[in-house]
């Protein structure tokens, strides 16, 4: 459940920070788009770092065909990334309801996540899971509540849980 957290945070500032090549597409082009002034910032960047603001045969500068690039790829990255941690959420609970062992768990605590399906809310559960040898121990688990079933879900609440002892990674079962 973590790596599927940090993957998706990570998947976040990529999208945040995408503005700075975005950014630099506009800049690489400031020779065409400003007349002279944009024409004298072009011969000053090209001054640290010649062939920069040059406008190539695709009409644009290398400064805009790499941003341009970077600008695309990061885009197509953060949204496989943000949309795809819910998807490995998913993978993992599968998995685990199928080859995990099977425990109880006491809710801790609940949080929405910020992710909707179907309109139903994506929650992180802290549970204190009590394996059935060994002591207990707390785990975090993601599951898409229907609405309806939110109340049964409130701290306290006695749940059907399947883990793996290697990872620590916990699936309520439905």
């Amino acid at each position: 459940m973590k790596l599927a957290q940090a993957i998706q945070n990570f998947g976040r500032l990529i999208l945040f920070f995408m503005w700075v090549p975005f950014v630099c597409v506009f800049a690489g082009m400031a020779s065409e788009m400003f007349g002279a002034s944009g024409k004298q910032f072009a011969a000053w960047v090209n001054g640290f770092v010649p062939g920069l603001m040059d406008v190539g045969s695709s009409g644009l500068s290398l400064l805009s065909n790499v941003a341009l690039i970077s600008t695309i790829g990061l885009s197509l990255l953060g949204m496989l990334m943000v949309f795809g941690g819910p998807l490995l959420v998913g993978i993992i609970n599968r998995r685990l309801r199928t080859e995990g062992t099977a425990a109880t768990a006491k809710v801790v605590s609940l949080v929405q996540t910020g992710t909707y399906i179907n309109n139903n809310p994506m929650v992180r559960f802290v549970l204190e899971v009590q394996p059935p040898s060994g002591s207990p121990f707390h785990a975090e688990a993601e599951r898409l509540v229907n609405l309806v079933d939110l109340a049964r879900l409130q701290p306290g609440a006695s749940v059907s849980v399947r883990y793996n002892s290697d990872t620590g990674d916990v699936a309520i079962e439905d």
